[in-house]
């Protein structure tokens, strides 16, 4: 009889114990998938931005090639 209610009890346990680890791994999964979306929103550029670095890069190469044919 003991042992039957050691048994139950144990099992209710380990089904706690499953839940309780089955939601806290659904919580850091969430928190690293709000991370990995932060990460990405930061990192890409907008279509503004581009234009104006490709426009600075060309802007500087031309002052360059300039300053190398006055020389």
């Amino acid at each position: 009889m003991e042992l039957r209610f050691l048994s139950a009890r144990s099992k209710e346990m380990r089904d706690k114990d499953f839940k309780q680890a089955a939601k806290n791994s659904s919580e850091k999964i969430s928190i690293i998938n709000s991370n990995v979306q932060n990460t990405k929103k930061t990192k890409t550029k907008t279509k503004k931005e581009k234009e104006v670095m490709i426009l600075f890069v060309f802007l500087c190469s031309k002052l360059y090639k300039n300053r190398g044919c006055q020389v």
